[in-house]
């Protein structure tokens, strides 16, 4: 037993003193032999003050020495029970006195530095790290109390550590709900049960107003007598919250719009393969997103390899180029599909590819009316030109009898063989010329234009002068003038040009061009025909009358075939005679013979019509 006591004594790290009745020292352990190594030897029972004494000469010879209070030896049974004092070696000495029954003395020394100097540091790293430090203990009964916290709580939830070490529950019901502070009993206890680490995110009422997000996180350990202590970090993990929050709408509203969305999404890696396709996708094609995900387009057997869009889209990706709206053809059990593929390249920070993301669209739809609209556009283009060529084959099956009928009327009306009989026969016969003479032009109306659409005009180019051709215009135009009261009057600049183009094209422009003129010039009106050469040795030639204009939106409409401008004084009334291909004949005769031609117009001013034959085709006259 005693030889158990002396082992235990020698082993223990605080230094034990016994003195006597005399205040000699009759025992020391090896703890208090090292701690004043400096006042020995320890031999032949030395008294306090002899010790005292060595101690100070040390102290004298120390650097840093700090100095006994005077009488301290004298004081030795008169002081107070417990204190602390500084060690030769500036080491923080906790001693306590116990008297025995003899008169003698115990004393027990404790060197606290290691405890300051762990409290300092762990004090300091408090105030450093972004959270508070705490250490919770949970009894055997089921009791939770807070042991420590650092002050940086204060920042967190308004509470000083004091709160929290006085009242740990009580302090909680300041911040949290009822609901709150129930959930993190259970959590604890689930967390003391299982020793798994308590890591738990809730919302506080924070004194400056608000809902802000605390987390702990701790680590729990069971002590021999059952008692469960957790030592963690309280931090404020309201970013952090708010951040995934809206990282999690974003998301949904992400997804929201994929699911709504027309298009389907899609993703692949640096390799090609794909990582990510929407399930917009089996919607539209009945393809289960897993056929996709992890292979590249060469695996999948609905890819057709051979089509223009799948090698175009092989080829931007090998590239590394942006995909623009690329159309391919999916090969399905139902059919074909026809989809518009998108997308662009990813790159990182350090330009590293890190592969494709892009939509697609079903353009199934689209594909087939685009193709049912070429086949009607080509079955109307072939309609048209079946047209154009029964027009152009009917000229003469058209005139022949027509010419007949003017032929023989003119020879009724002039009475070649004698007189008609009854005055009223005469006028018919007049009428009947008439009329025949006003469809004869509508047919070569009809006939040209049909030509002209056809292809079936040849432009023959020959040295023409202007003038001349204008003269032979104006003749064929004035008997209309002339019984319609319209003056007809040219304007010729000197040294007109010699054009080079196809006479009959040029005669007819004019011609048509005159007797567009005349019809909608009122009686007393005049139509001027003025040629002049302008800066880039071109000629324009430019028919002007004073008739009753061309309202502006009708302008362009009027050279197209069957389109008449109205009566401007009175739009309810019928367009003067003709069926409106005058203006339009003239400009597909101007675009056959590369001419400019353009209209201008003021109502109840009249119209200046115009065209120009381009540099190249001009010669001065000789």
């Amino acid at each position: 037993m005693l030889a158990s006591l002396a082992f235990a004594l020698e082993s223990t790290e605080v230094g034990i003193a016994v003195w006597d009745a005399e205040d000699r020292l009759a025992y020391c352990n090896a703890r208090f032999r090292e701690m004043f190594a400096h006042a020995g030897p320890f031999e032949g029972k030395p008294r306090f003050v002899d010790l005292f004494a060595r101690d100070r000469r040390a102290r004298s010879k120390a650097p840093e020495a700090v100095s006994a209070p005077r009488g301290r030896a004298e004081r030795h049974r008169s002081r107070a029970g417990s204190g602390e004092f500084l060690s030769v070696a500036n080491r923080l000495i906790r001693y306590q006195d116990v008297h025995t029954p003899d008169g003698g003395l115990v004393t027990f020394y404790e060197d606290v530095n290691r405890d300051r100097i762990a409290a300092a540091t762990l004090t300091a790293l408090a105030k450093t790290i972004p959270g508070a430090i705490f250490e919770l203990r949970c009894d055997t009964n089921g009791q939770v109390t807070c042991s420590y916290v650092s002050e940086r709580v204060r920042e967190l939830t308004g509470l000083g550590p004091e709160r929290f070490t006085a009242d740990w529950n009580a302090a909680l019901a300041e911040f949290v709900t009822e609901s709150e502070q129930r959930y993190l009993e259970a959590s604890l206890r689930a967390s003391a049960d299982r020793l798994d680490d308590w890591d738990e995110e809730l919302p506080i009422r924070h004194p400056t107003g608000g809902t802000r997000w605390l987390r702990t996180r701790a680590s729990p350990r069971r002590l021999e007598d059952g008692t469960v202590l957790w030592s963690g970090m309280l931090t404020d993990a309201t970013e952090t919250v708010e951040s995934n929050a809206a990282l999690a709408a974003s998301e949904r509203r992400f997804r929201d719009i994929i699911d709504i969305a027309s298009d389907w999404v899609w993703e692949t890696g640096p390799d090609g393969r794909f990582t990510f396709i929407s399930d917009r996708f089996f919607e539209i094609t009945g393809i289960a997103t897993d056929e996709f995900v992890g292979r590249n387009r060469h695996e999948l057997r609905f890819y057709d390899l051979n089509d223009p869009g799948f090698r175009a889209i092989e080829e931007d990706t090998r590239e590394r180029r942006p995909i623009h709206a690329r159309r391919m053809r999916f090969t399905l059990a139902g059919g074909e599909r026809h989809v518009a593929i998108r997308g662009r390249p990813m790159f990182d920070e350090d330009g590293d590819f890190l592969g494709y993301r892009g939509t697609g669209t079903d353009v199934t739809r689209e594909h087939e009316y685009v193709q049912r609209l070429h086949e009607a556009m080509v079955e109307a283009q072939a309609a048209n030109r079946a047209k154009s060529r029964f027009l152009a084959n009917m000229s003469h099956d058209l005139r022949t009898p027509l010419n007949a009928i003017m032929g023989f009327s003119e020879i009724m009306q002039a009475e070649v063989f004698g007189p008609v009989g009854h005055p009223r026969y005469a006028e018919y016969v007049r009428d009947v010329r008439t009329s025949a003479a006003h469809l004869l032009e509508l047919i070569d109306d009809l006939l040209d234009l049909a030509r002209i659409e056809s292809g079936r005009i040849e432009m023959i180019e020959e040295r023409l002068v202007i003038a001349d051709l204008v003269d032979e215009a104006m003749m064929l135009v004035a008997p209309r003038c002339e019984a319609r009261g319209v003056t007809l009057a040219k304007t010729c600049a000197v040294e007109t040009p010699v054009v080079k183009s196809d006479r009959r094209a040029v005669k007819q422009i004019l011609v048509n061009l005159l007797t567009n003129a005349a019809k909608f010039t009122d009686r007393g009106g005049m139509i001027e025909v003025i040629v002049e050469a302008d800066r880039g040795d071109g000629v324009w030639v430019t028919i002007r009358d004073d008739g009753c204009g061309i309202p502006s939106a009708m302008i362009e409409e009027v050279t197209k075939p069957f389109v008449q401008a109205a009566n401007p004084s009175n739009p309810t009334t019928r367009p003067r005679d003709g069926v409106g291909l005058g203006l339009a004949i003239v400009r597909s005769l101007a675009e056959a013979i590369g001419a400019e031609f353009r209209i201008e117009s003021r109502i109840g001013e009249g119209t200046k019509a115009a065209f120009r034959l381009p540099s190249g085709r001009t010669v001065r006259a000789a």
